[in-house]
């Protein structure tokens, strides 16, 4: 028999989002929460990681660093 979807819910044990942002190696100070169990990211956060990934894909920068001297 299958569980419900109420029954898996409350099955769920809920993970602090400061301990999942951590294990995702998102910054502390990028971070908004709203209680312990959800956030928003800033969006200066999200677009370090396009500019990251733009950076991976053209070969003529990938060995230079971004804004904060990263690489």
């Amino acid at each position: 028999m299958a569980l419900s979807d109420i029954e898996i819910a409350q099955a769920a044990k809920m993970e602090r989002i400061n301990k999942i942002a951590q294990k995702l190696g998102i910054p502390e100070e990028h971070l908004v929460p709203y209680g312990h169990y959800k956030t928003k990211v800033s969006l200066e956060y999200v677009d370090s990681l396009k500019d990251k990934k733009r950076r991976q894909a053209d070969p003529r920068h990938r060995d230079q660093p971004d804004a904060r001297g990263r690489r």
